[in-house]
């Protein structure tokens, strides 16, 4: 391992404030835990990289508690601690220079959030000519919703499974606009489906939301399926809200009441 460092990213007591939302794979500080355990058994480098938020209000703004190691991760002895402000652990810091100087040129990277400064980072090394190993179960993912309004959920270990949008069509009710299953789990989309459901049900109850609905193709008929056996109800689209967004194409339509 003399040419191979071990990486742990933003791993500090700010990853667990609320403002992230649902994160997938509560396991990961414990794997990381398990990694550091192997490389100081046999002498290898790690780096710590921290995030010294300049961002007002930041969870990871220096001084805060959210600022901390976790205690299951934090430095020990003389291990490498590098601060950075940005989500990438290169800009603005001096872990290339680091790297090169201790002729390493493979970097085993764990921490979070994958979406953020893992992701970030890990392409900048390969940019720079590093060979890079990204631990799956050792980073986490937390759900996103991105410009179009959809939610993109993080429940399948660390992983985004796919995405899915509600939009309000008011009166404390809400329409299913569009599921979507992420590639890699499209082998087995109904049970990504569900979970998928599982998580915006959970979500709508907690926000005070009385009724879910939703369209699908008529001829779809293992959507159909799918949604009865979750306690949807067929309605005639002349029982739908006037605000519920109609659809060109020949459509079934379906309620929850929660």
């Amino acid at each position: 391992m003399t040419n191979t460092a071990l990486i742990i990213i933003d791993t500090q007591l700010a990853i667990d404030d609320p403002k992230w939302g649902v994160r997938g794979n509560p396991h990961a500080e414990a794997n990381m835990a398990r990694l550091l355990e192997a490389w100081r058994k046999r002498a290898g480098e790690i780096i710590h990289i921290r995030h010294d938020s300049v961002c007002e209000g930041s969870p990871y703004t220096p001084g805060t508690p959210g600022h901390a190691f976790k205690p299951e991760v934090a430095p020990q002895g003389l291990e490498t601690v590098i601060g950075k402000h940005t989500n990438n652990a290169f800009v603005g810091t001096d872990l290339e220079k680091h790297l090169r100087e201790r002729k390493i040129d493979h970097l085993v990277i764990a921490g979070v959030l994958t979406q953020h400064s893992v992701d970030t980072t890990a392409r900048m090394a390969a940019s720079l000519g590093f060979n890079v190993t990204v631990v799956s179960d050792a980073t986490a993912a937390t759900e996103v919703t991105d410009a179009r309004g959809m939610t993109w959920v993080a429940l399948d270990g660390h992983a985004v499974i796919g995405s899915i949008a509600l939009i309000d069509i008011g009166d404390c009710q809400v329409a299913l606009r569009k599921m979507f299953v992420a590639a890699p789990y499209r082998g087995r989309a109904f049970g990504v489906a569900q979970k998928l459901l599982d998580h915006v049900i959970a979500e709508a109850k907690a926000s005070g939301v009385t009724d879910i609905y939703l369209g699908t193709t008529a001829a779809f008929l293992a959507a159909h399926r799918f949604y009865e056996k979750n306690g949807f109800d067929l309605v005639n689209e002349a029982d739908l809200p006037d605000s519920f967004p109609r659809m060109a194409v020949d459509t079934r339509f379906y309620r929850m009441a929660l």
